[in-house]
């Protein structure tokens, strides 16, 4: 498998042996589109459920 290729991590031989460099590898956010693509559609929906649940939570004690 090809990290270089695959997460831009460097890599360097040593005495034969590869190591692959993170420091500095640039953040690969792979949630990011589904958190955008979810919340323009349910942010309203998932808010006024969220403060439901904290509400009934409440009032239960």
């Amino acid at each position: 498998m090809d990290l270089n290729k695959i997460y831009g991590m460097r890599v360097i031989t040593i005495k034969g042996r590869k190591f692959y460099i993170s420091s500095g590898q640039p953040a690969r956010q792979f949630l990011v589109p589904a958190l955008r693509e979810t919340g323009e559609k349910d942010a309203r929906r998932l808010l006024q459920q969220r403060i439901h649940d904290e509400v009934q939570g409440g009032m239960q004690l």
